[in-house]
């Protein structure tokens, strides 16, 4: 195709047309619908990770009257969920579970230990807290528990933890598992 000279422009030649080329910043028709509805997926996906909600067992966010409630944490691919709160004379025990969902070994051993001890592999950094009462409880030096320092690609590990002087007119528990959202509206049974 031959350049010729612009009619206005002798100097400056005319370059032929061709395929129109889109202004800068401009986006394609298709494009705003499709980032329309991909955003309003996220949004939507965002919102029900967000309320906690468990098909399992029906209850919303981390409350529980029985078993507790399943919740990630921060950590992804790891689960914690299932388990009681039960007294035993004057204790009160948490049981529950962690559960690896990764495709990966994840290292748990520190993860639950009391804030500021290294290498602990224990459960001294699970609490429990009463609300109406405003008191924290913290397990018992009396009885560990050992935690394992890895947890294999889809398994779980069940564990307990021990409080003592958690009175008998303890109200709704939270049960403050570091690394997972809290559990709220625990009741003690037994």
């Amino acid at each position: 195709m031959p350049i010729t000279p612009h009619p206005h422009h002798p100097s400056r030649p005319t370059v032929p047309a061709g395929p129109e080329r889109p202004r800068p910043g401009a986006t394609r028709p298709l494009l705003m619908p499709v980032l329309a509805v991909l955003l309003t997926m996220a949004v939507a996906l965002l919102l029900g990770a967000c309320t906690g909600k468990d098909k399992a067992d029906d209850q919303a966010g981390g409350k529980a009257s029985g078993p507790l409630a399943s919740v990630r944490g921060d950590i992804p691919g790891l689960v914690l969920g299932g388990g009681s709160l039960e007294r035993d004379g004057g204790n009160v025990v948490l049981r529950f579970t962690i559960t690896n969902q990764t495709g990966n070994n994840v290292t748990i051993g520190d993860l639950l230990g009391k804030q500021g001890t290294a290498n602990s592999n224990g459960t001294g950094g699970v609490s429990l807290y009463d609300g109406i009462a405003r008191k924290r409880y913290v397990p018992s030096d009396q009885t560990p528990t050992t935690v394992p320092i890895g947890l294999d690609p889809g398994k779980s590990v069940e564990l307990s933890t021990t409080f003592p002087g958690v009175p008998e007119t303890a109200g709704d528990i939270s049960a403050l598992v570091p690394h997972f959202a809290p559990l709220d509206g625990l009741k003690i049974q037994g």
